[in-house]
């Protein structure tokens, strides 16, 4: 379990960028990426590296490895949610000299476009369908700030049919919905995915599985890099607005997978196969994937 930490760091001056009524801080740290550092031979998850959190520190205690129990901690989950409606923003937040302010719909937008683009959440698209009318006030908004607007999230899905003979006990993963703007076809027992014409990301398949936390899982896949370019297959736990990485495998040739093995850390577990290269003429095939719960 997490303890907090009472930190008695020296308070370092600084000056806090301004924040207007009612705005939040434009900043993705609580939900992208934890701050690990060691201190007195102990290991502590921070909430970022402003200095506003050495006057009002937000640490916590990592204990037997369990990132997962501070990641989704009440107190990472309350600041989560206080970015998201600019209410009762911890001090470190509030005094911030590093992210500027923002209106909270704006970065409400923000969260769910890089959500989904991450990792293909039906409940972050859900939202930016309602939504999808508000898309040029954010762009403008976000662009005033100085920071490059993500672009709206390909909402089609790519489905594998009838290709594919079931196994016991192991389940087809058939829907896989395209991430950071990625070109997906189907071609016969396989799916190709390629970068999408003037965009630069690394093209990427993802599809969201129920798995039961706590549970050990085999997942198997085929992957055919085209051109000597790695591929690799991760799974990411989803949770709320946040996504921990499993496991991930990469490889530059044509590979079997089958002793993949995660184990689950949330109701939901992404699966995520990326090609990682943007080159226009680079592409990857993906054969039938599949898991199944171990006993």
């Amino acid at each position: 379990m997490a303890k907090t930490l009472i930190n008695t760091l020296d308070n370092d001056a600084h000056e806090a960028l301004p924040l207007g009524l009612g705005q939040t801080r434009f900043c993705l740290f609580p939900f992208s990426k934890p701050n690990i550092v060691q201190r007195d031979g102990d290991f502590y998850v921070g909430l970022c590296c402003s200095s506003s959190l050495k006057k009002f520190p937000i640490t916590l205690l990592l204990e037997d490895g369990a990132l997962a129990d501070v990641w989704n901690n009440k107190v990472y989950e309350d600041i989560r949610r206080s970015l998201l409606t600019g209410e009762n923003m911890p001090p470190a937040c509030v005094y911030c000299e590093r992210a500027v302010g923002i209106d909270p719909v704006d970065m409400q937008f923000h969260v769910a476009l890089w959500h989904s683009r991450r990792t293909g959440d039906e409940r972050s698209l859900a939202y930016l369908r309602k939504n999808a009318s508000r898309y040029d006030r954010y762009a403008t908004a976000i662009s005033e700030i100085g920071e490059k607007p993500l672009e709206m999230p390909d909402f089609d899905i790519v489905e594998m049919k009838g290709v594919w003979a079931n196994e016991s006990n192991r389940t087809l993963i058939s829907k896989w919905r395209p991430i950071n703007y990625a070109s997906a076809t189907v071609e016969g027992e396989q799916i190709r995915i390629c970068r999408s014409p003037k965009e630069s990301y690394y093209p990427a398949l993802v599809s969201i599985v129920e798995t039961m936390p706590g549970k050990e899982y085999e997942l198997t896949s085929k992957l055919s890099p085209h051109g000597q370019i790695p591929m690799s297959i991760s799974v990411h736990a989803t949770n709320s607005h946040t996504s921990a990485k499993i496991m991930e495998f990469s490889t530059n040739d044509e590979c079997q997978g089958g002793n993949h093995l995660f184990v689950a850390q949330s109701p939901q577990s992404a699966i995520k196969v990326t090609v990682s290269s943007n080159k226009p003429n680079c592409f990857g095939l993906m054969g039938p994937t599949t898991f199944r719960a171990l006993s």
